[in-house]
């Protein structure tokens, strides 16, 4: 499978960009479900130390990931790819997504590490439908809603500049204060009240999160303006953190 993937130069239009590879344990097929649910969560907590800045990466690429399918593992080829696909299906990339962690400041890397841990765990929404994997939905729901709370604990703990120090504490009480929303997803057992309760979660984020990030960002000297996400990318812009 990974030997089928053809090499370019980042220079070049690609259809894709590789940053990271891993084998899954020897033993049985898990089946296709569990194969995909372990290299989603391997690829998608790795996202951030290879392009630390989810604002700049958004706008370009979404992630992809390539898992070992039963005919692999049955010829002992358990190995998976994480990759970054273009935004838009169809379209290609040009340069590399890398960036050079070594190039922020301590204020810019507490940040970021925070905010990617949380990024993360919002891209790790399920990949089925409501519908079919109502439990795995409200896990999310839970799962969102710790990191929101160690984003928020994060964000207290450092010792920020001046002028940034009253945004990041504004910050971490909104994300306290969003948080609740997001449990509230666990508890829910009806597929249509599950669906209303994360659109409140999502537009409670957007109204009462989204500026002071924007703002903390500005005063950190970080990208800005939001990206512009695509329909295919989750989270969408205005829930990056």
């Amino acid at each position: 499978m990974v030997a089928d993937i053809d090499e370019a130069s980042c220079e070049d239009p690609h259809d894709g960009e590789v940053y990271g590879r891993f084998d899954l344990p020897a033993g049985a097929f898990p089946g296709d479900g569990e194969v995909v649910a372990v290299v989603d969560k391997w690829c998608t907590e790795r996202m951030s130390s290879y392009s630390p800045d989810a604002w700049k990466l958004y706008g370009r690429a979404r992630l992809n990931f390539y898992p070992p399918s039963e005919e692999d593992w049955a010829r002992g080829e358990r190995g998976a790819v994480c990759a970054f696909a273009p935004a838009e299906y169809g379209d290609q990339l040009t340069g590399s997504l890398r960036q050079d962690g070594n190039a922020l400041d301590r204020h810019q890397r507490t940040y970021l590490d925070a905010a990617g841990q949380l990024n993360a765990a919002l891209a790790r929404v399920p990949l089925d439908d409501v519908e079919e994997t109502l439990v795995h939905h409200q896990e999310w729901g839970s799962y969102v809603a710790g990191y929101l709370g160690l984003f928020a604990q994060d964000l207290r703990d450092h010792k920020w500049e001046e002028e940034a120090a009253p945004l990041a504490a504004e910050l971490a009480e909104a994300a306290d204060g969003v948080r609740g929303e997001w449990e509230k997803l666990a508890m829910l057992e009806d597929v249509d009240e599950f669906c209303d309760q994360w659109a409140v979660a999502e537009q409670t984020v957007a109204d009462d999160v989204a500026g002071t990030v924007a703002a903390l960002r500005t005063q950190l000297k970080l990208s800005t303006p939001r990206p512009v996400t695509t329909e295919y990318q989750y989270p969408q812009s205005p829930l990056l953190f």
